[in-house]
């Protein structure tokens, strides 16, 4: 499979195609030093000193004339990105260089990649695993430095030495069951069910938890939703812009300001956060129908926060320690699922010195910005241990998933076998298949369709 592809020498620009500074184009396959050879001319030498960039020209493999200078760097089979011999070029990002000098590759005899094909060639000669390889795309589109550092962990193989240990357990299981089944007489074959079925439930369990981490990973990554929530007038739309720096929300003392859902995008700490500002709760009464859609949109969006920070004002300034708050959001606290934190508006105006009181209610004055450090230290500590709590992998993909969901269906099925303790084909069948999927989720197995679906989502120089 694929083995038409390994024996061409690919050559692609890995570097983004516009004018800049310094472009690199990137040179793999079985003629990439000869092709070398044919297109640049180093200052002092000509070999092939690995990993060191030397500098020189390159030349048109038509008329041996001088392209651009270069730096080249050299990277022997096994040890380069694609497991090829290949060669870098450091060239200047002049457009009609990178054209030229690409040209004069292809005319030596390599052809131009196809998206992903470097990508695909590393998997191929087994340098990276598949989740690997998707870890590569992960990191290029990565939007965020949380992104970035779960990428980096897949790169560095968490996933396959995560699901390993896993694919061991299932084949000792299954190696016993299938003792059992073609010797049912041997008296040294013993089967304590009992442990079979703790150790299956016990991998259930981590696969349960691995893609209930992955649904937080999509979640985390995609930007979690912050809902600013509360009566008219307490301060949500200073607040949001607030948390912002800028003035993105109107802010005006008349109720009802704030009609439609406005919403934006920040980080803290690097956790991408969709900040959302929505119209104050209150009775229907003497609404416009305006007013009542934007209230009814508010209701919506409560359902979809993940954090909703209730916001209200003191009642009585004097009497704020005592933890008094508007009683409407105590009761509106029984109706949402979203991690809630409860804000007092407006220190300013009743001088309280506390910014946290029992690390439940929070005072600030989103007017002075007084206090909005520390709340958005105390929501990166929640973002935090959400992570924390998750498993050194993350499934970062649609296909991951689905083969862990697989896996998962095919060992709940096996269970309820070995409980009736029914030792046949059946549940032998639904073991090899569990591992099958594991098999295919680190790329022990796949096909041309699988891998030409992966990598046709990659740009053509990776």
């Amino acid at each position: 499979m694929f083995d038409y592809l390994i024996k061409d020498t690919i050559c692609a620009l890995a570097t983004a195609p516009y004018k800049s500074a310094i472009a690199v184009v990137r040179v793999s396959g079985p003629s990439s030093f000869k092709i070398k050879m044919a297109i640049f001319q180093g200052r002092n030498n000509n070999k092939n000193k690995y990993f060191v960039s030397i500098l020189g020209n390159v030349l048109c493999s038509r008329t041996n004339e001088v392209i651009d200078e270069a730096l080249c760097t050299c990277f022997p089979i096994n040890k380069s990105y694609t497991g090829e011999d290949s060669f870098e070029l450091s060239i200047h990002g002049s457009l009609n260089i990178i054209e030229n000098v690409i040209d004069s590759i292809i005319n030596a005899g390599a052809r131009l990649a196809l998206p992903g094909e470097f990508t695909l060639r590393s998997v191929l000669t087994g340098r990276l695993n598949l989740c690997e390889a998707e870890a590569i795309e992960d990191i290029i589109n990565s939007s965020s430095l949380l992104s970035t550092k779960i990428a980096l962990k897949n790169l560095n193989g968490a996933i396959k030495k995560l699901f390993l240990p896993i694919r061991k357990d299932l084949i000792n299981i299954l190696s016993v069951l299938e003792c059992q089944i073609d010797f049912p007489e041997e008296s040294f074959i013993e089967i304590n069910n009992n442990i079979l079925i703790n150790n299956l439930t016990s991998i259930l369990m981590l696969l349960k938890k691995i893609l209930k981490h992955s649904v937080l990973y999509k979640n985390l990554c995609n930007g979690t939703r912050i809902l600013l929530y509360g009566k008219p007038n307490v301060g949500k739309s200073t607040l949001f812009n607030s948390l912002l720096n800028e003035n993105r929300a109107i802010v005006h003392e008349s109720k009802g300001t704030t009609r439609d859902v406005l919403e934006a995008d920040f980080n803290i700490n690097g956790y991408p956060i969709k900040i959302i500002d929505v119209a104050g709760y209150r009775s229907d009464k003497n609404l416009s129908a305006v007013e009542k859609i934007g209230i009814k949109k508010a209701n919506i969006e409560v359902m979809k926060a993940d954090i909703i920070i209730l916001l209200d004002e003191p009642q009585d300034y004097n009497v704020c320690v005592n933890n008094k708050i508007n009683s409407n959001i105590n009761n509106f606290e029984q109706k949402i699922s979203g991690i809630i934190l409860k804000v007092i508006n407006k220190s300013d105006l009743c001088n309280f010195q506390y910014k946290f009181y029992n690390n439940k209610l929070y005072f600030i004055s989103a007017k002075t910005s007084d206090g909005i450090k520390e709340l958005k230290e105390y929501i990166y500590k929640i973002l935090n241990s959400k992570i924390k709590l998750s498993s050194e992998a993350l499934l970062t993909k649609v296909r991951q998933v689905n083969e862990v969901k697989d896996s998962y269906q095919f060992l709940n099925q096996a269970l309820l076998e070995l409980k009736k303790m029914n030792y046949n084909e059946i549940i032998i069948e639904e073991l090899r298949q569990a591992i099958s999927c594991i098999d295919r989720l680190l790329g022990k197995q796949f096909t041309e369709d699988v891998l030409n679906q992966i990598f046709s989502n990659f740009c053509i120089g990776k």
